[in-house]
This record gives C-alpha cells, structure tokens and sequence, in this order.
C-alpha cells in the first residue's frame, strides 16, 4: 500500500500541467501532504526497513513510465530506443533489493 500510495503520488505530480495555477497549487499540495502522510508514517513503531523500500520503489515506478512515455514522445519511430528502455528496465529491476541489509 505504501508503495502503490507513493507511485499515485509521484506520478500525480509529474503528470499536471505546469503552466497554470491549478499545476503550481496542486504540485504544492501534493508535495504538503505527501510530506504530512510520510512523516506520520514513518514515526509510528511497525515503520521499518521495507516500509522505506517500498516507499522508494514506488516512486521508481513513475520514473520507468516517465522514461517510456518520454522516449516515444521524442522518439515515436526509433524502435532501437524503445528496446533498449525495456532492457535497462529488466537490469534494474532484476538488481533491485540485492546487497542491502536490514538496519
């Protein structure tokens, strides 16, 4: 749930407009509360070490979209660039979560 929560989150805020009011005072709220929610979260006694985890693999996510949805933008007819997105993508993820330990 955390995870899904930070991925709604940040992809909230890369997904306004920026160019009007309504992006800049829905970007600040979201950052407020996102900041108000986390900062709750985090004080409580079950918060630990994959609660952080799943708090920045949530916001990942909406890089890797991000990433996606800008190189076909950019680049609709470039299929060599797609391909190599989906390759990086697997490289992360399949290295992800190796070599950290619970503190």
């Amino acid at each position: 749930m955390i995870g899904l929560g930070a991925f709604l989150a940040s992809g909230g805020f890369v997904a306004r407009p920026e160019k009007s009011w309504t992006g800049l005072i829905g970007g600040v709220f979201l950052l407020v509360a996102a900041w108000y929610v986390v900062r709750r979260m985090a004080r409580s006694p079950w918060w630990n070490v994959r609660h952080r985890q799943a708090l920045v693999s949530g916001t990942l996510l909406t890089c890797a979209w991000l990433g996606f949805f800008v190189t076909w933008l950019l680049w609709p007819e470039d299929r060599r660039m797609v391909r190599q997105r989906v390759v990086r993508a697997g490289c992360d993820c399949a290295g992800a979560g190796h070599g950290q330990a619970d503190a």
